[in-house]
């Protein structure tokens, strides 16, 4: 085979990058460091001044309050002041505020260009709950507020608030037949029930089928044979039948 002959012209090298476009290159590399220089003082020295751009300034309550303390309200409030109404996230005023006791919703509006509305929802005091709290709508239990409430006083175990409340509905609306009030309704440990009205009367209708029992009370009470007569106790807990006593 024959050799392969042997080129005698110089080999052709690959062309470097020429001087005027390497200088305008490394020219833009300088111009761009500097740029992004300039821009991270700028930012940490923006975040230094704490600008804040159209400031909160006004804050607005629709309505007075009932039961939650208005100065709790103000505090949350207060803390929002001078941040910016263009940043301002509405959801952790809102979130900030339902955290007080006594506001069951708030609603937060924005006001151009340095002032929020606030609307709040309080919520509803139910009874007295174990001389202590109170509970509202969803039986839960709350801390008194600072404005004296005329309510039933309701007592149970520790996590029975939920159930008492219901029965005390139900009693509510059996014994509203005499036009009396409950002020008093009460579960023993044991899942006893007790019973007390406007006019002193303590009803027992102990542990099994109380609402049949208070019916069969207020049935006693509407006969003509007790109408003038001041009863102050009744035992219902017999199976058929009452006992009571008479005040004398």
């Amino acid at each position: 085979m024959a050799a392969k002959k042997k080129s005698n012209g110089a080999t052709r090298r690959k062309a470097s990058l020429p001087i005027r476009k390497w200088a305008l290159f490394s020219a833009k590399v300088v111009v761009g460091g500097v740029v992004l220089t300039a821009c991270v003082f700028s930012i940490n020295w923006l975040s230094g001044l704490k600008w804040e751009p159209m400031p909160l300034q006004v804050y607005a309550i629709a309505e007075p309050l009932k039961f939650q303390n208005s100065l709790a309200v103000e505090g949350v409030l207060q803390g929002y002041l001078t941040r910016s109404l263009l940043f301002l996230d509405l959801l952790d005023v809102q979130r900030d505020l339902e955290r007080l006791p006594w506001i069951a919703q708030a609603s937060v509006v924005k006001i151009w260009p340095g002032t929020i509305s606030v609307a709040l929802v309080e919520h509803e005091p139910i009874a007295l709950w174990n001389g202590q709290q109170v509970l509202n709508s969803k039986a839960v239990p709350l801390d008194k507020p600072l404005v004296s409430l005329d309510l039933a006083s309701l007592r149970g175990p520790d996590n029975s608030a939920a159930r008492v409340m219901e029965q005390y509905l139900q009693f509510t609306q059996i014994f509203a037949a005499l036009g009396a009030q409950l002020v008093q309704v009460s579960m023993q440990a044991r899942g006893s029930w007790y019973v007390q009205m406007d006019d002193g009367l303590t009803i027992a209708l102990g542990e099994r089928n109380v609402l049949e029992r208070s019916r069969r009370v207020v049935r006693l009470l509407q006969s003509e044979a007790y109408s003038s007569e001041r009863i102050e106790y009744i035992d219902a807990r017999y199976p058929n039948g009452i006992a009571i006593r008479i005040a004398s």
